[in-house]
């Protein structure tokens, strides 16, 4: 393996993750932000869906 061939192998991978680290961040940013939203906007309803996915043992 020549050096510039792991050159650019190490671009390649670099690039890659960057790529999927950039995607989970979007992902995430958009889970929390609509989670935020939603907690805002409806309050009651959030309350509701956090007690419904929650074990009731936790938090009666």
């Amino acid at each position: 393996m020549n050096w510039e061939l792991k050159n650019r192998f190490a671009m390649e991978t670099e690039k890659t993750f960057l790529i999927t680290v950039g995607s989970y961040t979007v992902v995430i940013f958009a889970v929390s932000t609509s989670y935020l939203l939603i907690y805002f906007k409806y309050p009651k309803f959030f309350s509701n869906f956090v007690a419904s996915q929650t074990p009731y043992s936790c938090c009666s």
